[in-house]
C-alpha cells in the first residue's frame, strides 16, 4: 500500500483493537518523503480550506517542529505498528508533535528503533527541503500539488 492509502485507510476505519470510530471530519498534507501533517477543523484550517491553506498550514507546522537534532525533544519519536494492518508490518512513527507523523511499510517485523530513526531521517529531508505533494481536504478529495 502506499502512504496515502495507509492514512486514508485509518483514518476512515474502526480501530481494530479499540473499536474507536474515525473522525468525522479530518485533512492531511503529505511532504515529498512521506512526512504526514495531520489536522482537524480549527482556526488555522476551516472546514472549507482550500488545498493551499492545508499545505501552508503543513509547512508552519513542521517548520515549527524543526529539524530532528539528536538529544533534544527535536529528535524523540515513538514507534507503534498499526493494528489495521494485521497481514503486514506497517509502523506509525510520531513526534513531539500532534500534527505531524510518518508512516512506513516493511517486509517483516523491524525493530522500533530502526523504523523510529529512519522515519525520523525522512522527516529532517523534508524539514531540510519542505516539498508538499498531495493534500486530503475536509471533503476527501485529494490533489496533487505542483
Amino acid at each position: 500500500m502506499s502512504i496515502p492509502e495507509i492514512v486514508e485507510y485509518i483514518y476512515t476505519s474502526e480501530n481494530p483493537e479499540t473499536g474507536s470510530k474515525p473522525p468525522k471530519q479530518f485533512a492531511w498534507a503529505m511532504f515529498e518523503n512521506g512526512t504526514i501533517f495531520l489536522t482537524f477543523p480549527n482556526e488555522n484550517t476551516p472546514q472549507d480550506a482550500t488545498p493551499t491553506l492545508l499545505a501552508e498550514a503543513a509547512l508552519r507546522e513542521l517548520k515549527a517542529l524543526g529539524y530532528p537534532i539528536g538529544g533534544t525533544p527535536s529528535a524523540d519519536f515513538n514507534v507503534g505498528r498499526l493494528p489495521w494492518f494485521a497481514n503486514a508490518y506497517i509502523y506509525i512513527i510520531t513526534y513531539n508533535s500532534g500534527h505531524i507523523f510518518n508512516v512506513q511499510e516493511y517486509e517483516e517485523e523491524t525493530q522500533d528503533i530502526t523504523v523510529g530513526i529512519l522515519g525520523r531521517s525522512l522527516r529532517g529531508q523534508d524539514v531540510e527541503s519542505p516539498k508538499v505533494v498531495l493534500v486530503r481536504d475536509f471533503t476527501g478529495k485529494q490533489t496533487v500539488m505542483e
